[in-house]
């Protein structure tokens, strides 16, 4: 463990250290529902099995002709109106201003991490739709919203369809372009990402192609040692606990 923190922190002073934050953490640590709670809740309400996940939730939704039902749910949920950016998102803030990190990923819906880069006035550029590539500012740091905007209803990806669909859309290739350029020139660090999820599949086989250029690094405590071996085996090492103290106190 002490060499893989050293290692990372290597590729944080060199500049070379890319973020990628899923939508699995706490509500302690974001202030918002995780997918999970999502899932679990939307499930409730439509009287569906509260163990499925949101893709597989919001699948069956929209079987049903219904897709406004689950995107005015999610939208309602991860409402930001009068909340502020914790400081979890803060002190990712600080880790890109201070060390110069180039690019943050995102599969999470909600804007609290932009409003805490506003609040600390660091402008980025924040891409969410193909277009937006074509206007990113190289001496800013650039947010990439892999799965959409909640603010954005027709850009979000959540069903199991929109998933699948992601790596054949075209107006989603220049974003692909991005994320793919960040996972061959720098090391990866995941965070809030559950490995397991097929999502995360999806996107380790159909964008970084099984492999990552440079080995990436995963924070996620617990996990068995098979499942160690494996990941290992595909460029992925697994942290125990978060590096960079970003999650403070909340989690492991």
């Amino acid at each position: 463990m002490t060499t893989h923190i050293a290692q990372l922190t290597e590729a944080l002073q060199r500049h070379t250290l890319a973020l990628f934050f899923g939508a699995d953490l706490p509500s302690e640590v974001t202030g918002l529902p995780a997918r999970s709670d999502l899932a679990r809740e939307l499930a409730r309400r439509q009287g569906l099995d509260e163990m499925l996940p949101l893709a597989e939730v919001t699948q069956r939704v929209s079987q049903a002709g219904n897709r406004w039902a689950f995107t005015d749910f999610i939208r309602g949920a991860l409402d930001t109106s009068g909340k502020s950016p914790q400081p979890f998102h803060q002190r990712v803030v600080t880790l890109v201003k201070e060390f110069q990190i180039e690019t943050i990923i995102t599969t999470a819906y909600d804007n609290l991490l932009e409003a805490a880069f506003q609040g600390a006035g660091v402008g980025i550029n924040r891409v969410v739709r193909g277009s937006d590539a074509n206007f990113i500012n190289a001496n800013r740091p650039t947010l990439i919203k892999l799965y959409g905007d909640v603010q954005q209803p027709d850009t979000l990806v959540v069903t199991d369809r929109d998933h699948s669909d992601l790596l054949r859309d075209r107006d989603k290739e220049p974003i692909l372009d991005e994320v793919r350029r960040a996972l061959r020139r720098n090391t990866m660090l995941f965070l809030g990402y559950n490995l397991a999820d097929p999502d995360f599949r999806i996107l380790f086989d159909g964008i970084a192609e099984s492999r990552f250029a440079r080995t990436a690094y995963a924070v996620w405590p617990g996990l068995p040692e098979a499942d160690l071996t494996m990941w290992r085996d595909r460029g992925i090492l697994i942290l125990d606990s978060d590096p960079f103290g970003l999650f403070g106190d909340v989690v492991p």
